[in-house]
């Protein structure tokens, strides 16, 4: 009888201790603005630790402290698993709320006519690489991004396409090594300062497994920031490899020109 009502009693708190992390799990989301994937992870590990925790206690120990023990375990728990730094979800906010509005295009003549600035188009493409699609997004505090892709024909749906991204921004934002460092949708691997048109610039790449890895080269002029990518069946830059595609990409940028 006693094993059936320790037994009762240890699902009940369980539950209750479920609803607590969970409460505050949701919370916690709400206040550092995370976006992440981990909210699901975070509540079967929630579940988990608050049974074993739970009878562990009916079944091996007795002190009283073991609550407030159990309830810092699941506040602990709750906030490492979100890896929460308060610092990173204020900047991820700041990059949500600035973008303001986004218009694809499928016509480079049209697209021109809509931007702010002359777009600087390039000279030099690699071979079967037609223009594909291009996107302007205006942001709330005026900035203006400019995209351009070129993509080799076939099924859009094929995720390693040779590709080539050619993005522009109007902004008062400085590049360097820290704020590449830093960006939030990718991570920038094996950062190189290299000089691009006169410029200082950098090279990296970045690890994808669903579009294969991509190599990317950014600096600033004038009063704009560009970005050059290559993705998809490239030679793969990689940890032996990383800066193979870097002459492409200059040669690329070189031939960067506004069109009268």
């Amino acid at each position: 009888m006693d094993l059936l009502r320790n037994l009762l009693m240890a699902v009940l708190i369980t539950l209750l201790f479920s609803i607590f992390g969970v409460v505050f799990d949701a919370r916690l989301v709400k206040i550092a603005a995370i976006r992440g994937n981990n909210r699901r992870t975070n509540v079967i590990v929630i579940i988990i630790i608050s049974t074993v925790a739970v009878f562990y206690k009916f079944f091996f120990i007795e002190q009283f402290s073991w609550w407030s023990f159990s309830l810092l375990l699941v506040l602990i728990l709750t906030i490492g698993i979100h890896k929460v730094d308060f610092q990173d979800a204020w900047r991820r906010d700041v990059y949500y709320s600035k973008s303001k509005e986004y218009y694809d295009y499928s016509n480079l003549s049209e697209l021109q006519e809509d931007t702010d600035f002359p777009i600087w188009l390039p000279a030099y493409i690699p071979d079967n690489l037609p223009f594909c699609k291009g996107r302007i997004a205006d942001y709330a505090n005026g900035d203006q991004n400019v995209m351009l892709v070129y993509s080799e024909p076939g099924n859009s749906r094929y995720p390693k396409r040779r590709s080539l991204s050619i993005q522009m921004t109007m902004t008062d934002e400085i590049i360097s090594s820290d704020s590449i460092a830093r960006q939030l949708k990718v991570t920038a691997l094996d950062i190189r300062e290299i000089q691009v048109r006169g410029k200082a610039g950098y090279a990296y790449w970045t690890r994808s497994v669903s579009t294969g890895n991509s190599a990317y080269l950014v600096w600033r002029e004038e009063e704009f920031n560009f970005s050059l990518s290559l993705s998809g069946a490239w030679p793969q830059p990689d940890e032996s490899n990383p800066h193979d595609l870097d002459n492409l990409l200059l040669m690329i940028a070189g031939s960067l020109q506004i069109e009268s």
